[in-house]
């Protein structure tokens, strides 16, 4: 086996340097690790309940990458997921490839995040004026329904206008704020 710089968190060592009982600790530690790090958030986010709950789309697509037939938003298709991702770790492991990742959406650019955060407040605003509820975003079907709500709302060509130009002021105002304290940096 080659002999590999190993670093965390300042601690630095050559694997050659390390006894063989410790070799085979690591190495099982990082097997195993690595296959359950693979499913990290995959359940909750197949259920909806997680950090970053995956939409009905996102599992259609992820059971028909993993050719898993008749997938919907619950236990069973969660952990037919999750062992289908943990086989393709193991299999990389094994083989050396890198495992494909499910498909995210595009990052947003910070110009973009600001649109959009700007959006929401505008639209939570009106609707709070006008004694309306907007659909909550806290499960995944309500979070659709949101999303599709603020899209109709941006092709409203008064609302996109009012959230260009507050976004244009906010970044008008961050840029003089940059000046008034350039003498910081």
């Amino acid at each position: 086996m080659s002999s590999i710089n190993l670093s965390f968190a300042g601690f630095n060592v050559n694997s050659a340097n390390l006894p063989e009982n410790s070799l085979e600790h690591l190495l099982q530690l990082g097997f195993s690790t690595a296959i359950k790090n693979s499913i990290a958030g995959v359940k909750a986010g197949v259920l909806g309940n997680g950090a970053n709950p995956w939409s009905d789309d996102d599992i259609a697509n992820e059971c028909n990458r993993l050719a898993i037939t008749g997938g919907g938003r619950d236990e069973e298709t969660a952990a037919k997921i999750c062992a289908a991702i943990q086989r393709e770790m193991f299999e990389s492991i094994v083989s050396g490839v890198a495992r494909k990742f499910r498909a995210s959406s595009p990052r947003m650019s910070d110009d973009d995040k600001l649109r959009r955060a700007i959006a929401i407040e505008l639209l939570e605003n009106v609707a709070k004026a006008k004694g309306k509820a907007l659909p909550k975003r806290s499960k995944p079907e309500e979070k659709e329904q949101f999303e599709s709500f603020l899209a109709n709302a941006l092709q409203n060509a008064k609302f996109a206008a009012a959230v260009e130009k507050e976004f244009t002021d906010r970044k008008r105002k961050a840029a003089k704020q940059s000046d008034d304290f350039a003498d910081i940096f």
